[in-house]
């Protein structure tokens, strides 16, 4: 909101997972309520790290560190008054962002990755994971 509100007229997108939803989701509403156009990007894998990741980085252990699966927040949001976009599939990324620019509301874009693909961040991470959990 922050950057939107220093720099008016530019584009701001800011991404987030699902599992910052919790921490910071909300300043969504505020924005909505303070009709700042800022585009929130939500990497939605329903967990800090999805069922496939972690059954790969971490085989031993059994907790799964899911969440619910698949939360339409962009129906939740919808509900504020803000644009929001469902994407399900990589071709249909590019306009649903091109929609959420040019609706000049709050939007929230949900994204629904392929949850068989390590995330980068947790590919490189994956011996750090290991050597961590393994004591």
């Amino acid at each position: 909101m922050g950057a939107q509100l220093a720099r008016p007229g530019k584009q701001v997108v800011d991404l987030l997972g699902d599992g910052g939803m919790g921490i910071a989701g909300w300043d969504i509403e505020t924005a909505a309520r303070c009709k700042i156009p800022a585009c929130y990007f939500l990497h939605n894998n329903s967990g800090w790290m999805n069922p496939e990741s972690q059954k790969l980085i971490l085989p031993d252990v059994k907790d799964s560190w899911g969440m619910l699966p698949n939360i339409r927040y962009d129906k939740i949001f919808a509900e504020m008054g803000c644009h929001t976009e469902l994407v399900t599939e990589p071709q249909q990324l590019k306009p649903a962002l091109e929609r959420a620019f040019n609706s000049g509301k709050t939007s929230v874009i949900n994204v629904i990755p392929d949850a068989t693909v390590l995330p980068p961040q947790q590919a490189g991470r994956l011996e750090y994971y290991r050597k961590l959990f393994a004591r």
